[in-house]
């Protein structure tokens, strides 16, 4: 749950989309591998990717909607 908030954050701050999914991919995938490999082992670690994809369309929802607040203020004044 760290790996995936920690994702879902680093999704609202970035501001390229491209940089957002790999690291998503990146975090999944080190994730799967440790915990495939881990002691007990999980029989199916993949189960667990659903999670990093909710934190970051999270974060990248929570980063547009900001943006479009400032926007809408830039508009009103």
């Amino acid at each position: 749950m760290v790996m995936a908030a920690a994702c879902g954050l680093l999704a609202a701050s970035l501001c390229d989309w491209r940089a957002t999914l790999v690291t998503a991919a990146m975090a999944a995938g080190v994730f799967v591998g440790v915990l495939a490999d881990g002691a007990p082992p999980t029989p199916a670690p993949q189960g667990f990717t659903p999670i990093f994809v909710v934190a970051v369309v999270l974060g990248v929802g929570n980063r547009r909607l900001r943006l479009m607040r400032s926007d809408e203020e830039h508009r009103r004044q």
